[in-house]
């Protein structure tokens, strides 16, 4: 069973912007090149939703979904929905659902207009990321933020036993 979850991107977004740096760098120490884009990609994700950076439209919350998510007990006195959810999930679906995100962004060409091969680089990174994380998973914990919304507050990649 899913369950979709409002993250906050503000306070999300540079936790998110190292998970697909970290998934770049992983796959560069496996001997997939993806060159520098794990620098370019981190960069931006960190501009959406950054006033003054051409993506002031981007949402202030994004909605994952999220598979077979577990609530750790913190406390007897916590009701459920103030508590922290824990779930591992593929890195893969991760990936997509950050792809279908941020893919019209950088379609819209309104980042890096000098140099539109930096956008062609990111969406092959992505692709490629997509294509040879096969069997890792990522364990995201979320922390509850006021308004029923969460904080993506890490990303754990677990790699698998070659």
């Amino acid at each position: 069973m899913r369950e979709s979850v409002e993250v906050s991107w503000h306070a999300s977004k540079l936790n998110l912007a190292g998970f697909f740096r970290s998934v770049c760098d992983g796959l560069n120490s496996n001997g997939v090149d993806l060159g520098q884009s794990g620098m370019i990609i981190e960069g931006f994700i960190y501009d959406l939703g950054h006033n003054g950076r051409g993506f002031d439209d981007f949402p202030r919350a994004i909605t994952l979904e999220l598979p077979d998510v577990s609530r750790p007990k913190t406390s007897d006195g916590v009701e459920p929905e103030k508590q922290e959810l824990e779930v591992e999930m593929s890195v893969s679906d991760l990936l997509e659902q950050f792809k279908a995100l941020i893919f019209p962004y950088l379609q819209s060409h309104r980042y890096y207009k000098e140099t539109p091969s930096s956008l062609d680089s990111i969406m092959r990174a992505i692709e490629a990321m997509k294509e040879h994380s096969s069997g890792w998973k990522g364990k995201v914990l979320l922390h509850p933020q006021y308004g029923g919304k969460y904080e993506v507050k890490s990303i754990m990649l677990i790699y698998p036993l070659s």
